[in-house]
C-alpha cells in the first residue's frame, strides 16, 4: 500500500501524534493513518460547532451591549471627541462578556482543523474510505462556517453543488465499508 512521508512538526493526533518540533524524524503514514485523521477531523468538527455556537452567543451579547452604550465602531463613522474612549469601552465589553476569549478559542479550534487538513493532504488516498476523508477535509477548507451551518436549500448554488458532491463521496465510502 503506498504511503507518503510526513515530517515531524506537522500537527497530528490520536495514535499518530507527532512532536511539534522541527527535528529530522520522519514517519510513514498510509491509509490507516488517513482514516484515523478523518476520525479526529470528525471530533474536531463537532467541537468546533459547539465552540462556534458559544462564540456567536457571546458576540451577540457583546454587540448588543456595545450598541446600547453607543460604542460600536459602526456608530463611529465620523471621528468625534471621545472616539478612542468609546473604542476602548467596546473592547472592554468584549472582554467582560467573554466574547474575546470565545473568539480566541474559535480561532484556535480552526487552526487545529487546518493542521489536520494539511496533514490529510499529504497522504494519498488509496481507497474510497480515504477519499471520503479527503472530502471531509475539502468541505472544511472550501466552505465558510456559515455555508456549513445553513440548510442546504439556503446555500449558494456553488456551495450546494460542492456539499452534495462531497456528501455523495462520503456516502459511497460508508456503503462499501
Amino acid at each position: 500500500m503506498p504511503s507518503r512521508i510526513v515530517r515531524a512538526g506537522t500537527a497530528a493526533t490520536a495514535a499518530f501524534l507527532l512532536p511539534a518540533v522541527g527535528d529530522a524524524k520522519t514517519i510513514r503514514l498510509g491509509e490507516p493513518a488517513l482514516i484515523e485523521l478523518g476520525n479526529e477531523l470528525d471530533r474536531l468538527t463537532a467541537e468546533c460547532r459547539h465552540i462556534h455556537g458559544d462564540c456567536e452567543h457571546k458576540c451577540e451579547i457583546w454587540h448588543a451591549i456595545a450598541d446600547k452604550e453607543g460604542v460600536s465602531p459602526q456608530n463611529n463613522d465620523e471621528p468625534v471627541a471621545g472616539s478612542e474612549e468609546r473604542l476602548e469601552r467596546y473592547w472592554e465589553i468584549s472582554r467582560e462578556t467573554g466574547a474575546h476569549k470565545a473568539i480566541d478559542a474559535e480561532h484556535a479550534a480552526y487552526r487545529r482543523i487546518d493542521e489536520i487538513n494539511k496533514l490529510i493532504r499529504t497522504i494519498q488516498p488509496t481507497t474510497l474510505a480515504g477519499l471520503a476523508v479527503w472530502a471531509k477535509a475539502t468541505r472544511l477548507d472550501c466552505l465558510s462556517v456559515d455555508a456549513l451551518a445553513m440548510p442546504l436549500e439556503d446555500a449558494d448554488w456553488d456551495d450546494e453543488c460542492l456539499i452534495r458532491f462531497l456528501a455523495e463521496v462520503e456516502r459511497m465510502a460508508g456503503d462499501v465499508s
